[in-house]
């Protein structure tokens, strides 16, 4: 005997269906609008007490082997100095400095181009930091011409007397077909910063 009865799905099985579906809506919802969040959050604050812990650790130790406070204090002054000059607050000194070098080595920038800061991950993608502070890096893209010399004697001079860490990521040069030992073409370079 041929059964020619359409199947259909019951009310019960419409209800069982629809009510497992609510359950993983709802597991989602929680997954990725409250645990995610919140585990995210965790970790970022286990961070930050990461980079006290070792801020305070290394202060518990200049201090301990140091007798003399005067001493002590002439230290951590030239320290916070040192940092603030290598990784200043914001890009606008470094990129002045980026011109002024030019000027000097007679390096022709016609662009500059600095994007937003952006947070710096290392390993793992935890967060870089110094001295209880958070590291943002900003690219910067220049447009330059050049005589080699200059060029080199510019970049070596950013390397030391920069007022940020720099990283250069890409060089691009065009010699172009001319007698003269001009150069064309754009660094695009990484400026690290504390925020």
């Amino acid at each position: 005997m041929i059964n020619v009865q359409k199947r259909h799905i019951t009310a019960g099985q419409l209800v069982i269906f629809l009510w497992i579906l609510g359950l993983m809506a709802c597991s989602a919802f929680f997954y990725l609008g409250l645990y995610r969040p919140m585990v995210e959050r965790m970790l970022d604050k286990q961070d930050d007490v990461a980079l006290l812990e070792d801020h305070l650790r290394w202060v518990t130790q200049t201090i301990e082997s140091e007798p003399d406070p005067e001493h002590v204090f002439e230290y951590f002054v030239k320290q916070a100095r040192d940092l603030s000059r290598r990784f200043p607050d914001s890009a606008e000194k470094s990129l002045l400095a980026l011109a002024d070098y030019a000027n000097k080595f007679h390096v022709r920038i016609s662009q500059v181009q600095a994007g937003e800061p952006q947070e710096v991950f290392g390993d793992r993608w935890k967060r870089f930091g110094a001295d209880g502070k958070k590291c943002v890096g900003v690219r910067v893209t220049l447009k330059f011409q050049s005589e080699y010399y200059n060029l080199v004697k510019y970049i070596e001079t950013l390397h030391k007397a920069l007022p940020a860490h720099m990283v250069i990521e890409r060089l691009e040069i065009d010699n172009g077909f001319t007698t003269t030992p001009r150069l064309s073409g754009s660094i695009e370079l990484f400026l690290y910063l504390l925020e």
